[in-house]
């Protein structure tokens, strides 16, 4: 992916740069897709311990920026829910990302384009992993034939689906389980369709 940005503008290269971009020879900032280490498989059952403990360190740790602590706590506690996570993985295109042999992502889709979730491990945030999380959702969308992907996004993710073309229809307040947390329905327009992708 290659990104020509004014130079002048400070605020759209430190973007670049925040999100993997490296700056080459040519005054072009590049974002190399081979060299990630990142591979996306689908998820399996297997996978719950791993996945539930990814959510749950990633809301306590990255979320708790912007949701008061009593709220970050009930959040994170769907992560003991191991029967609704196994539910999820069969019912949905429920997808994992792997560096190293580690989980340090995951993200699914229901057949009707709803975008259930998209969680990074605490420790890859900016290492380009939900970006390519995000590319495989939007490819088995126009697959299954979604004119649109919908979503209920926390604050803490919102810049980022801003920056993948998704807009804010509202915001909101959504209970988790006893606690109403402020989300923002996101949309985004898919057009066209995708051949099979294998995963």
């Amino acid at each position: 992916i290659v990104a020509d940005p004014i130079v002048e503008n400070i605020s759209s290269i430190k973007v670049l740069e925040n999100n993997g971009f490296k700056l080459n020879a040519n005054g072009l900032f590049c974002f190399d897709l081979t060299n990630t280490g990142i591979k996306i498989y689908r998820a399996s059952k297997q996978d719950v311990g791993m996945i539930t403990s990814l959510f749950r360190d990633t809301i306590q740790n990255i979320n708790s920026k912007d949701y008061p602590a009593d709220e970050i706590d009930d959040w994170s506690s769907w992560w003991t829910d191991q029967y609704k996570w196994q539910e999820r993985i069969e019912e949905q295109y429920f997808i994992k990302a792997i560096i190293d042999d580690k989980i340090v992502g995951f993200s699914s889709l229901a057949t009707d384009g709803y975008l259930d979730f998209m969680f990074t491990h605490k420790d890859y945030q900016r290492h380009g992993v939900a970006s390519n999380l995000i590319r495989k959702i939007e490819r088995k969308a126009k697959e299954q034939g979604n004119d649109l992907i919908y979503s209920d996004v926390s604050i803490t993710a919102k810049g980022f689906f801003e920056r993948h073309g998704y807009i804010v229809e509202k915001q909101q307040l959504k209970k988790s389980r006893n606690k109403e947390l402020i989300n923002f329905r996101m949309t985004k327009r898919i057009n066209g369709s995708a051949q099979y992708i294998g995963i």
